[in-house]
């Protein structure tokens, strides 16, 4: 099997989100759609994010430091201006995904088409998800 050479890319599905980490995140998977209700650390202009993934194929939700991403990261996108110690974006992007490809191949009869690795990282727990459509993504205020 050929080693993928993963990606981490700033996803940013709104325009002009704040330099901010998210404290903490609620995820709700109810009759096959996935919603997370991302909050920030501090007291930026908005409380935080909502994002609606509809129905992904896959996720997961690390806690802590148990992310093996987190171990084998190449250089991750940084928060620019950050008041708090140097932290990473929060919504992030992997492309190409080693995670998409194996989802991809153990559940067969899937398409290799349009598929996202979504990620939201908090301080103590990490998302990934698996994304067919763009999520629908609004601020909290």
């Amino acid at each position: 099997m050929v080693k993928i050479v993963e990606s981490y890319l700033r996803w940013e599905p709104l325009p002009g989100l704040p330099e901010h980490p998210f404290n903490s995140v609620e995820v709700r998977y109810r009759g096959g759609a996935l919603a997370a209700a991302a909050y920030y650390a501090n007291d930026p202009p908005a409380k935080g994010i909502r994002i609606d993934f509809g129905r992904p194929e896959a996720f997961k939700v690390y806690e802590e430091f148990s992310d093996p991403w987190m171990e084998q990261t190449p250089a991750q996108p940084m928060i620019v201006n950050s008041k708090l110690k140097p932290w990473v974006w929060p919504l992030q992007e992997i492309r190409p995904s080693a995670w998409l490809r194996r989802v991809l191949i153990r559940n067969g009869g899937l398409v290799n088409d349009g598929w996202k690795h979504l990620v939201v990282i908090t301080s103590d727990v990490t998302l990934h998800v698996m994304a067919g459509d763009e999520p629908r993504v609004e601020l909290i205020v």
